[in-house]
């Protein structure tokens, strides 16, 4: 699958590429899948030596706004924990860190644009359909391996769509994206059109940050 790829690289993202020597992952060839992540913090400030001092690059970061893309989607992120029972980063998870908190649902719509600009993109690349996983319950504990929302391994493998962090098993207990308000992602993602995939240059130095 990584191969029948159109483009690596969103072409209104700033590229902010690591320099630890993390290029990415290798995929398995199962199904791509989006996989959305908030950093439960209020900013973000570019870095090209770690990722918010830690390894666990995603593909990319998004602020209301702005795209920051750190590796191609040919290659599989590290924002995944694996125990070693089922492959996560590279089960073809192509996987967006969002610059807000779990736990409020209050999405400015600035900010719910840029992720659908980001999701609707990789879709138009990898052929990703808008089938949206219940990220979160109201009543249950999401952030658990045992959450009634998380896949079991083989559904993990097989899906296609977009999912959460809440979603992926392999020991991952996290609950991120949380109150993502779903009904408005998808209104957005119904209504915008994929950013045709473009020739990325990579001489083209003003969309890097060093």
């Amino acid at each position: 699958p990584a191969g029948a790829l159109m483009d690596l690289w969103h072409p209104r993202a700033t590229l902010v590429t690591p320099t630890d020597g993390r290029t990415g992952l290798s995929f398995d060839g199962v199904p791509w899948k989006i996989v959305l992540h908030t950093t439960e913090s209020t900013g973000y400030s570019p870095d090209r030596s770690s990722y918010f001092g830690n390894p666990y690059w995603p593909h990319a970061t998004i602020t209301a706004g702005r795209i920051y893309q750190h590796l191609p989607i040919n290659a599989g992120g590290y924002a995944l924990y694996s125990d070693g029972s089922v492959a996560t980063n590279h089960a073809n998870a192509v996987q967006c860190e969002i610059v807000w908190r779990a736990a409020d649902g209050d999405w400015p719509d600035d900010l719910l644009d840029t992720v659908a600009d980001w999701v609707t993109w990789v879709q138009a690349q990898a052929g990703v359909p808008t089938v949206i996983a219940e990220m979160f319950r109201d009543g249950v504990t999401v952030a658990s391996v045992d959450s009634p929302i998380r896949f079991g391994n083989q559904e993990w493998l097989d899906f296609s769509g977009i999912c959460g962090h809440s979603n992926v098993p392999g020991g991952n207990d996290h609950w991120d994206p949380g109150r993502l308000p779903v009904d408005r992602l998808r209104s957005r993602l119904a209504g915008v059109t994929p950013t045709p995939p473009q020739p990325h240059q990579e001489d083209d130095m003003l969309r890097y940050i060093y």
